[in-house]
């Protein structure tokens, strides 16, 4: 294994992370990822949801959620913690070199919508605050302010995110303490408010909340680097922990607010209550998540630019994360906030497609068992049968459910029967289709 002088810079991006640098606590990795459930997003999306789907919908969508999210996190985590891999590297062998580069690209847009996301919610919330400044200013200021914090690893983020996450909980409480609508609201008139229960619309809220499988694969980005006494219980926090703050307390805090005020954009409610405290507490916490995003966004384009010839591991992933801060500011300036849910349901079909084939593999074919596979493309297919039949099977079938083309209350079996392709189609292939196997490929050893 090479060393590298730049460990932190790059967090071993395209690499193997070697044991010597496994030495992260889970309650430091842990409280980076609680930085993606403190960020407004939630609190906004839960919002959106009651207003599309009802109360009921939204908490039942939210149950779900940290089921089936967190347990796919859990297995993430449990893989990346092992071997040392993220959830890109894991993605090699199944899809193959060019596959998975491709399949990486638009997994990692996903990071790339919700950097734009938070950063609309910023944006408003600043503009409101000071209406004369110019926006082309704050997206400057927003990009540079991004990058010059992301690129520095996971060292900078875990100190950052335990410095910051007390302001938050205070900005949350001084919000219900002197906004005098917030607390009016009975839990009746919450869950009972919105749509009535259908379950056509539970299911367009659960491929809406399925979009965000992408958050179950962080379990591998961020575990890769938990220390190996820490695997168990890192795993089941980066799992099933992150996703219950996530889902149940903060995108239901959001969905009680949203409901109480008729203003689902956290960033203007927060700023009309708090004032100069309330931009405050907005700036801060979409800094905390979208440093996790370009984080993540640029670890999945590090392999892109890996598999398009750029072999410089000392700029590759500060190359990648200037590729997702000038695509996320690009999205701002289109207004991708205006178009949240359409735009999730139909990237979460392929997250959910991505993530459950890669999970398959793993679990269902046995095929870490003590070693997993290295990592270094040329021993691979530039495409693997395997994923790609899988997730184009998976997204022919589910796509057209989604979108009514047989009716809408078959919409409501989409994710499940793309999940539930993704899942058997590789153990299918793997064992009955000798051509799809993968055999040329060494082994690397793992922690126990």
């Amino acid at each position: 294994m090479a060393s590298f002088k730049s460990a932190d810079m790059h967090d071993f991006a395209t690499d193997v992370v070697p044991m010597e640098h496994r030495r992260w606590h889970w309650l430091s990795i842990g409280n980076v990822l609680i930085g993606v459930a403190t960020a407004m997003f939630f609190m906004a999306w839960g919002g959106e949801l009651t207003q599309k789907f009802g109360g009921l919908t939204t908490i039942l969508s939210m149950i779900i959620g940290t089921i089936t999210i967190g347990g796919a996190g859990f297995l993430f985590a449990l893989l990346g913690s092992r071997y040392g891999l993220s959830s890109n590297l894991l993605s090699r062998e199944i899809y193959g070199r060019y596959g998975s580069a491709i399949a990486t690209f638009i997994y990692a847009f996903n990071y790339v919508m919700f950097y734009a996301f938070e950063g609309a919610i910023m944006i408003a919330a600043i503009r409101l605050f000071l209406p004369g400044t110019p926006p082309w200013a704050i997206y400057v200021a927003f990009t540079v302010v991004m990058i010059l914090l992301a690129v520095y690893g996971m060292k900078l983020m875990a100190r950052f995110m335990w410095l910051t996450l007390p302001i938050y909980i205070l900005g949350v409480i001084l919000l219900f303490a002197f906004h005098p609508k917030l607390g009016t609201l009975s839990f009746a008139g919450w869950v009972g408010a919105g749509p009535h229960f259908g379950m056509a619309a539970l299911g367009g809220a659960v491929a809406t909340v399925f979009a965000l499988i992408t958050m179950s694969t962080q379990g591998a980005d961020y575990g890769r680097m938990l220390k190996p006494g820490h695997i168990r219980i890192g795993s089941l926090a980066l799992g099933f922990g992150v996703m219950f703050v996530t889902f149940c307390l903060v995108t239901l805090l959001g969905s009680y607010v949203g409901t109480s005020l008729g203003q689902t954009n956290p960033g203007k409610y927060f700023v009309t209550t708090l004032g100069g405290f309330g931009l405050f507490v907005v700036l801060i916490t979409q800094i905390r998540i979208n440093i996790v995003n370009m984080y993540s966004g640029s670890l999945a384009y590090s392999n892109t630019l890996g598999m398009v010839g750029v072999k410089d591991r000392a700029w590759i992933r500060s190359a990648a994360a200037m590729v997702v801060a000038v695509a996320g500011v690009l999205l701002i300036a289109l207004g991708i906030f205006t178009h949240l849910l359409e735009v999730l349901t139909i990237e979460g079909l392929f997250i959910m497609a991505w993530g459950a084939s890669v999970i398959s593999y793993y679990w269902l074919t046995g095929r870490p068992g003590a070693q997993t596979p290295e990592i270094d493309p040329a021993r691979l297919r530039g495409f693997e049968p395997i994923g790609m039949i899988t997730l184009v099977i998976s997204l022919v079938v589910s796509i057209p459910l989604e979108l009514h083309v047989l009716g809408s209350d078959l919409s409501v079996l989409a994710p499940f029967i793309n999940i539930m392709l993704a899942l058997g189609l590789p153990a299918i292939l793997y064992r009955w289709v000798p051509a799809c196997r993968i055999s040329n490929v060494q082994t690397i050893g793992a922690a126990s």
